[in-house]
């Protein structure tokens, strides 16, 4: 790896982290830091991705020095704000009590974990090796568009014209740019580069569920998180693959995590609401289904806030995480309406196949016997019935200890919300396709279930500990 792909992805980093310091400041312990520092590195890519669609449309295709240029200049002010911030006291660390889990029982939980990342980390880099341009999507969507960005200069609009229209020309760049950009950077479009950044953000979601889960529910249920989580038989090989659906999962799980830490009893904290307006942006920027999450997010935040605090309270929340979102919203929509062709999920619809469709009964019982063999095929059944038995334990047996109140109840509320909302949008999705359904779900419905794996878990985890399971006492 070149010394200039190290320095572009230390500014990304440094850009992001200085937003994140800078809306959640405040000394934490080490799971909040470990948990900013992650925040930093992902959301650093969809701030960088931000930074470069906006010099391709301002017509600075061709050369790497503008780009470095502007990246330098975004990083020192987004450093020098949190900089600015950092005496400010944040509410960083949390500080309840509950039933503790042991020394020893934490410290095997976490052993275990790490020789299961172990694993995880060989098998990735194992498959990568025989797959140096990934797969079909891969090179015949998300680095084909990479490509156009990266070797036509100021005509990089070609890369969208219609006779390009097979290759989804209406996806989100997100994942195109930042490989794109780093290739502007490396002055070449080696292959190293999109397989260092598919592993990178297999290992970042593997990261991030563990610090999320840690703090708000203790370093016991992050390392059960984390070997639940690679107990699926398609995350490691879908993470090597090059396409989109790892990282849209770490942005769906990173937004959710934002929200959790954010709504907080009868208070919202509006710097943790920006970053998961953010996080929820990035989403959309990513994959159309993160759209549908976006939104899906947003409601799910609107409607439980003003349930629980008042209008006001969720008016300063939604219009927090929609002034987040802006910027990567702003890309969408540029991208979409200027660039892009007609998606063929519309373009290939009618009234009469809509309502077709969703009367067809035969469709219904299809989705649901592929969506349910799905959970048979993807998950060892071990790692889950020893996740749903500990789920099954803390919810009953501890439920005496649970923490007393709903302070934390709301967050919970909002990502289950969010998450049944986006279960319902990819439902519709594919009962209203008008591609051959066999052929629909086979070809994507174990990507769905990639992209909501990691939340799912992060879901389990926190309502096990709002109903009966305390984060743990041990300071690992």
């Amino acid at each position: 790896m070149s010394a200039a792909v190290v320095a572009a992805v230390a500014i990304s980093f440094l850009t992001a982290a200085g937003v994140v310091f800078a809306a959640w400041p405040g000394r934490g312990d080490w799971r909040s830091n470990f948990l900013r520092a992650c925040l930093g590195l992902g959301l650093g890519v969809g701030v960088s991705s931000v930074i470069y669609f906006a010099w391709l449309l301002l017509g600075c295709g061709g050369g790497r020095t503008g780009l470095a240029a502007m990246d330098v200049g975004v990083a020192a002010l987004a450093v020098g704000f949190a900089w600015r911030r950092r005496g400010v006291v944040g509410d960083v660390t949390l500080t309840e009590t509950g039933v503790p889990v042991g020394r020893w029982v934490t410290a095997a939980l976490l052993a275990a974990a790490a020789v299961v990342v172990g694993l995880s980390i060989y098998s990735q880099f194992a498959y990568a090796a025989g797959r140096p341009h990934g797969e079909w999507d891969a090179f015949a969507i998300w680095n084909l568009r990479a490509r156009f960005l990266f070797r036509s200069g100021t005509d990089w609009r070609a890369g969208f014209a219609s006779e390009l229209a097979w290759s989804h020309t209406d996806y989100p760049l997100l994942w195109s740019v930042a490989v794109a950009r780093l290739w502007t950077y490396a002055g070449g479009d080696a292959t190293a580069i999109p397989q260092g950044l598919a592993i990178g953000a297999t290992l970042l979601v593997i990261a991030t569920l563990f610090a999320g889960l840690c703090r708000l529910c203790g370093a016991a249920a992050g390392a059960v998180g984390v070997i639940v989580l690679l107990a699926s038989t398609s995350f490691d090989i879908l993470g090597t693959t090059q396409c989109a659906d790892v990282p849209l999962a770490w942005v769906m799980m990173a937004t959710l995590i934002l929200l959790a830490t954010a709504l907080r009893g009868d208070r919202v904290d509006a710097g943790l609401m920006l970053l998961a307006g953010a996080a929820a942006g990035c989403a959309a920027w990513t994959k159309n289904e993160g759209i549908v999450f976006a939104a899906a997010a947003w409601l799910a935040t609107a409607g439980w806030t003003w349930r629980a605090v008042g209008w006001r309270q969720a008016g300063r929340a939604c219009g927090a995480m929609m002034a987040g979102a802006a910027p990567w919203l702003l890309c969408a929509a540029v991208q979409k309406w200027t660039l892009g062709g007609a998606s063929d999920f519309i373009a290939g619809n009618s009234a009469s196949l809509v309502r077709a469709n969703t009367l067809d009964a035969s469709r219904h019982g299809q989705i649901w016997r592929a969506m349910l063999s799905l959970w048979g095929e993807q998950v060892d059944a071990t790692a889950l019935g020893l996740a749903i038995g500990l789920l099954i334990a803390y919810r009953f047996a501890r439920r005496g200890n649970a923490s007393r109140g709903s302070d934390r109840r709301i967050g919970l509320a909002v990502i289950v919300t969010a998450l049944g909302l986006q279960s319902i949008g990819c439902y519709a999705a594919y009962l209203l396709t008008p591609h051959d359904l066999q052929w629909h779900l086979k070809t994507s419905v174990h990507r769905v279930f990639v992209q909501m794996w990691p939340s799912l878990i992060l879901a389990g985890g926190y309502w096990a500990k709002n109903a009966g399971l305390s984060r743990d006492t041990v300071r690992a």
